[in-house]
């Protein structure tokens, strides 16, 4: 990882497009929401033809993310009769989440219907609809968020099958070839799956956030990041932006759900 080196092609004459020249931080929950940006690279870069963001500059990006763990009872939940055992059947325990202001993905982790989702994708919001793999439609209260973490927990009142298992271990290795199932801009292109690998591994308050340059669009946040098996390894949440700037997403690890949203099977 010392010699990685990330390239993002800045076009400093096209004075017009001053507001993508920085590289940043953009959560991809909806497709309104393209104003929200987390984090700008440094100034000093800004109007250069060719810019360079070495290993340690793109953890510098991850370093100004705070994630906390709230102080939550712990809840236990059912724990999965069947699992998903590759990634057909992981579109069934997937779902798209929508509301007023728009839509992002969510993941199904146990068979009374549990629920996790980004925190942003549910923001402001006490129920939502959820969208199964059949296209039926039901609603899902929210019943437990991490707002620094990026993390919400839903519950929906219908009864899964095959569902994803939150992982206790770190099962994944970068270039491990990786699978994500979003909603990318529209409803009607749910249940799309993007392909990719694991780009590279980055800590940041004691936690192995997940490179990756999967296909990574508005729509896709709160969605599963998957192996080839079907096993769960993280959930979508945010990408760095910037003109020229292609394949630099990154997967909060499922390992860490139970820790940061007090579950348990």
């Amino acid at each position: 990882m010392k010699n990685l080196f990330l390239f993002l092609f800045i076009w400093a004459s096209l004075s017009s497009c001053a507001s993508m020249l920085n590289p940043k931080f953009q959560k991809v929950e909806i497709q309104t929401n393209s104003s929200d940006a987390k984090v700008n690279v440094d100034n000093e870069y800004k109007g250069k033809g060719r810019v360079v963001l070495e290993d340690a500059q793109v953890q510098k990006l991850l370093d100004q993310q705070p994630v906390l763990a709230p102080a939550f009872e712990s809840l236990s939940i059912q724990t999965p009769d069947v699992l998903v055992k590759d990634v057909e059947s992981a579109l069934q325990a997937s779902v798209t989440i929508q509301h007023d202001k728009g839509h992002g993905r969510g993941l199904v982790i146990s068979p009374e219907g549990f629920l996790i989702t980004n925190y942003n994708v549910v923001a402001g919001h006490e129920t939502v609809e959820v969208i199964l793999h059949d296209k039926t439609k039901h609603e899902a209260r929210v019943t437990r968020v991490n707002e620094e973490a990026d993390l919400a927990l839903l519950k929906v009142d219908t009864q899964f099958d095959a569902t994803f298992v939150l992982p206790t271990d770190k099962h994944y290795r970068v270039g491990q070839e990786v699978f994500s199932i979003g909603t990318p801009t529209s409803v009607e292109l749910g249940q799309t799956v993007s392909k990719g690998i694991i780009s590279g591994l980055r800590q940041h308050d004691a936690l192995d956030w997940l490179q990756t340059d999967v296909s990574i669009n508005f729509g896709n946040s709160g969605g599963p990041l998957i192996d080839d098996q079907g096993r769960l390894i993280g959930i979508v949440n945010s990408k760095v932006i910037g003109f020229g700037v292609e394949g630099i997403a990154f997967a909060i690890p499922a390992s860490e759900v139970f820790s940061l949203l007090g579950v348990s099977y």
